[in-house]
């Protein structure tokens, strides 16, 4: 059996009624999963647009995008940079300075980032941004979810 795999176990609606806090716990991570491979392929597509910018000879645009999925939180982590200094190893790996770019609003970051870019590369970057958007507010509603599932119940009944 997979890590992702569980034992097929119908559900009531009278379980979800009493006891829908642990069957949603029990689920994170087979939700956290699917958003975490979803950002992935997005990213590696965005990585792709601006590969093929970068191959041409154009002026160069200042622009990358990071994934962190870190064991400690919830879900993945996608922000666009903006490279600073020179690229380093550090650890025996390659490292490149970066800044974050402020985002537009709490889960989307303005389309004026990629502004510098020709269309056929720009409007890709923009559909992939809208669907980063959608991620990262998934992510949030998510971890909002399981906080409210990890929390005491102060209701005891009388007997």
């Amino acid at each position: 059996m997979s890590e992702h795999e569980t034992r097929k176990k119908y559900i009531t609606f009278e379980d979800l009624a009493y006891g829908y806090e642990d069957y949603l716990k029990r689920n994170f991570i087979h939700i956290e999963s699917v958003l975490i491979e979803h950002a992935e392929t997005l990213h590696g597509q965005a990585i792709d647009h601006l590969s093929i910018y970068r191959s041409r000879d154009l002026p160069a645009v200042n622009l990358g995008i990071v994934l962190r999925i870190r064991n400690d939180t919830l879900g993945p982590r996608i922000d666009w940079v903006r490279f600073k200094g020179k690229s380093r190893v550090r650890d025996g790996l390659r490292f490149t300075p970066t800044e974050p770019i402020k985002a537009r609003g709490k889960y989307q970051y303005n389309s004026n980032i990629f502004q510098k870019f020709p269309d056929d590369i720009r409007v890709p970057l923009i559909k992939i941004e809208q669907q980063l958007a959608v991620i990262r507010f998934r992510t949030a509603r998510l971890a909002a979810l399981r906080d409210l599932c990890r929390q005491k119940s102060t209701y005891l009944p009388k007997e």
